[in-house]
């Protein structure tokens, strides 16, 4: 019995790892690039000319390379 049974514990594992998908880390959210700041989406793409809420509930542009822009409209 214990002969027959044997296979059953390792089929299971094997069949654990190759059937649950592979999670990649997401980085989703506002990134610190140097000097700058990026906001990198769900694929970890950087958006570019958007607006992005950051923590302190206020909207922040992200300019055509992606940075967080650092000047404002009107100089304010």
């Amino acid at each position: 019995m214990i002969m027959k049974t044997r296979w059953i514990i390792p089929a299971l594992a094997a069949g654990i790892v190759f059937c649950v998908p592979s999670f990649t880390a997401r980085a989703e959210g506002w990134q610190q690039s140097g000097s700058s700041w990026i906001y990198l989406d769900s694929s970890n793409n950087r958006l570019k000319e958007a607006w992005r809420k950051g923590a302190d509930g206020k909207y922040r542009w992200l300019d055509s390379s992606g940075e967080m822009a650092k000047k404002c409209l009107g100089g304010f």
